[in-house]
């Protein structure tokens, strides 16, 4: 429809002269009444016809007539087709309960009607009381506008689908081409132009319909006409797609990553499938822009984030994060090298969250240098003092020493649950300064963070002695269970300073003894009352200074269910392989020298010839990095150079790890050199002075 008077009769929206009761029309008319259709001419009403069926059923009478608290009431519907139906209702019953009843009646769906009485509009979330209906009132039902816009989109695709389908099964009739050719261009232009709610109503009927898939059938097809065609038109849907203005580029993330999927099965390195990728990643900076926070196409893409691809959840998490401020601007810590916990502890964990929330800025006492190279540096520092398995905080993962979990008796140390909160500060902190810091935490504690319950396949690598006790509990012949051959009861022992602790893991659970029945209750309850209540306190504070960065909970909780414990380490500890020193020479430009100069061959060579912790040293000399991305030298943001120093060859090469740079004196000798970098990549030069 064009138009649509909410005042306007929907039977007569096609002739505005006629009379506004169909009753009176001076033609038959059908009249449903409780279920039972009578005619009736224009020398009889509505009302009349009304008191027919009341006097010819006593039952549907009495029922009609009953009002003795006054709140009864009988509405009249007029309906699309010119038919009058009287549905008895109360006065406290919502306009929501009058709709379903018509669902039953007419081919409208609750929801698609539109109901008019007198001048309004009837809301159906409101009661008849609201409306000041006491005892009968007149009703109009029609279509709501976009019922009947969404009701011809779906016509549209599905004739487009139709015509897809004939095509990939061989047939050439040139109008099918034209019906897939046409419907791009048109859904666009309708999505574009009919508003925010048509919109999104048309992206649904686009995802509900899976025409994602007949395109890309047609665009997989082996007859070349029609991958020609498919292609044309997917690129023509990702380009107009893009253009679609930004709060209304959320809702075609679902049939954008629908085509994703669809065409994963070819080469990644496909225009095509880059191009469906690219459009997408586009698409999820807009749906999570806070401006577009509303958007119901967010909803979606949480819903789905465990089959987006590594990139695209770090970025989605990411941009839960406030953006960095102007370096400028960042409050700056002085420390001093020779205290960097306690100094670190007092600029981090003790200045109030939102001073830091944009982003910090380090200067160690003494030295000149500042900068991201300097903060990259101190992110490094920190964290190995901060997270050493050696130190009460955390421990080492029995099966992987990288991962670290909480330690239950942390409260040695009396200011630990501060510290916690240090921890998570930093955490978020590198997170925002993207720095890869070398820590990678443990499924516990990660499970823990994102705020699920530990489960036992959980604890596998953490304990994995209690692992296997716990399968074989689960696994043991019932009978032998509950004959008590394992005299367990609800309770767990452990040793804690020394002493041997006993607690119940329910009440009276000394008195319960363990059975078939109950032991998969007593496992559970066993591996939370070692792994959650054992350190809830210290999650709760880290997560609080994780929180204090992030902003607020909604935000912490949709960081870590965004990602999963693979992602995070790679947004930690960047990448686990051996640093390339092939991959290090093609990100590398020389400034004053030539590649072919000897210095810099014997450079290379040297280099060749390191230990990984050697190279991983010379690295962070140079850049302050000590983990690189995962994608290697090229997730740096910038290219390293080398520059040519001038003066004796006497002196250490140096650096100016904010730019990227390693000055390297002209040593006279191949033997020269390599004695030079030894000292520098020893571990105690390395990492102390990395920013001369």
């Amino acid at each position: 429809m064009s138009s649509w008077n909410p005042r306007q009769n929907p039977a007569s929206s096609s002739n505005p002269n006629r009379n506004e009761n169909p009753a009176r029309s001076g033609t038959k008319r059908k009249l449903r009444l409780f279920g039972v259709d009578i005619e009736f001419d224009d020398q009889s009403t509505a009302a009349d016809a009304s008191q027919h069926r009341h006097g010819s059923s006593g039952a549907s009478a009495n029922h009609a007539s009953e009002d003795d608290d006054g709140k009864s009431l009988k509405v009249n519907v007029w309906t699309p087709s010119g038919e009058m139906i009287v549905i008895l209702m109360r006065q406290d019953d919502t306009v929501s309960s009058l709709q379903e009843e018509l669902e039953k009646e007419i081919d409208i769906p609750a929801d698609d009607q539109a109901l008019t009485y007198k001048q309004y509009w009837l809301d159906s979330e409101n009661t008849f009381k609201d409306y000041g209906i006491e005892t009968s009132c007149t009703v109009h039902v029609g279509w709501k506008p976009y019922s009947y816009k969404t009701k011809t989109m779906r016509g549209r695709t599905g004739d487009m689908m139709t015509a897809a389908a004939r095509l990939c099964q061989g047939q050439s009739d040139p109008s099918l081409k034209v019906d897939v050719r046409k419907f791009v261009p048109h859904f666009l232009e309708k999505a574009r132009n009919d508003g925010e709610e048509m919109c999104r109503r048309y992206f649904d009927v686009f995802t509900s319909m899976s025409a994602a898939y007949m395109l890309s059938r047609l665009y997989l097809s082996h007859i070349e006409t029609n991958k020609k065609l498919g292609g044309r038109v997917i690129e023509r849907f990702m380009a107009g797609a893009a253009k679609l203005r930004k709060s209304l580029q959320p809702y075609a993330l679902p049939s954008v990553f629908q085509f994703c999927i669809h065409l994963r099965t070819m080469d990644p390195r496909e225009p095509l499938y880059i191009l469906c990728r690219s459009t997408m990643r586009s698409l999820v900076d807009i749906a999570f822009h806070p401006k577009y926070a509303h958007v119901e196409g967010n909803d979606w893409l949480r819903e789905n984030n465990d089959m987006l691809g590594f990139e695209s959840r770090k970025h989605l998490a990411m941009m839960m994060f406030p953006h960095l401020s102007d370096e400028d601007e960042f409050p700056t810590g002085l420390i001093r090298r020779s205290n960097l916990l306690d100094d670190s502890f007092g600029h981090i964990a003790q200045t109030h969250a939102e001073h830091i929330r944009d982003g910090v800025s380090i200067k160690f006492r003494n030295e000149e240098a500042t900068g991201p190279g300097v903060l990259r540096e101190w992110f490094i520092l920190v964290s190995k003092e901060l997270f050493n398995p050696h130190n009460a905080l955390f421990m080492a993962n029995t099966n992987d020493h990288r991962r670290l979990y909480i330690n239950p008796a942390s409260k040695v140390e009396a200011s630990h649950l501060k510290y916690f909160q240090f921890c998570g500060r930093v955490i978020a902190l590198a997170l925002i300064h993207d720095v890869q810091i070398g820590i990678a935490f443990d499924r516990v504690f990660f499970v823990q963070l994102a705020g699920f319950d530990v489960q036992l396949e959980d604890i596998r690598d953490t304990d994995p002695t209690l692992y296997r006790s716990c399968n074989q509990i689960l696994e043991m012949d019932a009978d032998l269970v509950d004959s008590d051959a394992l005299g367990l009861t609800f309770v767990a022992e452990y040793e804690e300073f020394g002493c041997r602790q006993v607690v119940e893991l329910c009440r009276g659970g000394a008195r319960k003894r363990v059975n078939s029945s109950n032991r998969r209750d007593y496992v559970s309850a066993l591996i939370h009352n070692r792994f959650v209540m054992s350190t809830k306190k210290q999650v709760t504070r880290f997560r609080k200074g994780f929180e204090d960065i992030i902003s607020n909970r909604e935000r912490l909780s949709f960081f870590f269910n965004c990602i999963n414990l693979e992602d995070l380490d790679r947004m930690l500890t960047g990448s686990d392989s051996d640093i390339s020193v092939e991959d290090w020479k093609m990100h590398t430009d020389c400034k004053g020298y030539k590649d072919t100069d000897r210095q810099i061959r014997w450079f290379w060579k040297i280099i060749d010839k390191m230990s990984p912790e050697e190279r991983r040293n010379l690295l962070f000399f140079w850049t302050s990095i000590m983990y690189l991305p995962i994608h290697g030298f090229s997730g740096l943001a910038r290219r390293l150079e080398i520059y040519k120093a001038p003066g004796t060859t006497n002196h250490l090469p140096s650096s100016h790890t904010c730019f990227f740079h390693i000055c390297l004196p002209v040593y006279e000798s191949y033997k020269m050199m390599q004695e030079r970098l030894a000292l520098v990549v020893d571990k105690h030069v390395a990492t102390s002075f990395g920013n001369v």
